[in-house]
């Protein structure tokens, strides 16, 4: 298995998926499309179909949300944000208490 890559345990799993996963701390902010309120999260893992997130809200199993994640300026190239159009599979408390473990598909690239 390459470095970095990893597939994600059977608790986070989105579905009958093959895809692998790249495991990262990225901060992100997340808006659902249902009441245009915007939270803040922080991506975990990411993958082609999808990607699991950290955040402080609780959203609707199948809501769809826009997951926008900045990239890190290198030197003078600012690389454009990704902006994806997600939907909710599964929800689960974190273990710090605080925060929700949110696995969403990709459904649609917008940047």
């Amino acid at each position: 298995m390459t470095r970095g890559l990893q597939k994600l345990p059977a608790r986070g799993r989105l579905g009958p998926m093959t895809a692998r996963w790249i495991k990262m701390r990225h901060q992100l902010e997340v808006r659902s499309l249902i009441t245009n309120k915007t939270h803040q999260g922080e991506c975990t893992h990411l993958s082609v179909e999808g990607m699991v997130f950290l955040a402080d809200f609780v959203p609707q199993h199948a809501e769809r949300l826009e997951v926008t994640m900045l990239p890190a300026d290198i030197g003078a190239y600012r690389a454009t944000p990704f902006v994806a159009e997600t939907e909710v599979r599964h929800c689960y408390r974190h273990t710090d208490g605080e925060r929700y473990e949110i696995g969403v598909v990709i459904r649609e690239r917008k940047r």
